[in-house]
């Protein structure tokens, strides 16, 4: 799950985006068109409005219910492409988008973890980026992290594909995470997001590992 999957660039990562894109287009999942191919570039119709752009714009108004509601279909919209059997590499917000319909859509294809890893494992990838990049686009709103998972378990049902590989992660990362905690007050902003991150999915998922959640035995320990 940890393995990089960068696009190689050039030519060759072209062909390895566009075919990313189809093989998603042809799973149902609400890509953008492709309308001209060549050896140097790739032409995409518009896909709709960058949610990210969407979001900050409903926070920065102190629109609570858009706000909410935006996270909402986010969350649904991932759960809805990882139950067509595909994986996106890099779902967040910057790259899932608001179409005109309503629906929810998904840009840039550069990273494709299926071609290194199993399908579910891809997948839990996919919740960690996408929730990561709820908490690192809205620091102070914990809150909607929360949201985006439960709403993403609700939509995607306790019995998903990738809950069992993503509980197997974060059981194995779990002393870093303790050693982490002893210098929060010392770390970036990456670092202390990644702790949020972890510690909110630790608490639903790592029983699914046999584990014990956090906050209980662990000295109550709780990311500020």
């Amino acid at each position: 799950m940890l393995r990089p999957t960068v696009s190689p660039g050039g030519c060759r990562g072209l062909r390895f985006e566009t075919s990313h894109l189809l093989r998603m287009r042809d799973h149902g999942v609400h890509v953008p068109e492709l309308v001209m191919i060549d050896d140097d570039w790739i032409v995409l119709r518009d896909n709709g409005h960058i949610l990210k752009d969407q979001i900050k714009a409903a926070v920065a108004a102190g629109d609570t219910a858009k706000t909410c509601d935006l996270i909402e279909r986010a969350a649904t919209g991932l759960a809805d492409l990882h139950a067509r059997e595909c994986a996106h590499g890099a779902p967040l917000l910057r790259n899932i988008t608001i179409c005109k319909d309503g629906s929810t859509g998904f840009i840039d294809f550069e990273e494709d973890p299926e071609g290194c890893m199993p399908i579910a494992d891809a997948q839990a990838r996919d919740v960690l980026l996408f929730l990561f990049s709820i908490q690192r686009e809205i620091k102070k709103r914990p809150d909607l992290l929360q949201l985006g998972w439960h709403k993403y378990q609700l939509h995607a049902g306790r019995n998903a594909a990738p809950l069992r590989p993503l509980a197997t992660v974060l059981h194995r990362i779990f002393p870093v995470y303790l050693l982490l905690l002893l210098f929060r007050r010392w770390l970036g902003t990456d670092a202390i997001t990644a702790l949020q991150t972890y510690q909110t999915l630790y608490r639903d998922v790592g029983s699914l590992a046999g584990n014990p959640r956090i906050g209980e035995n662990s000295n109550n320990s709780t990311i500020q």
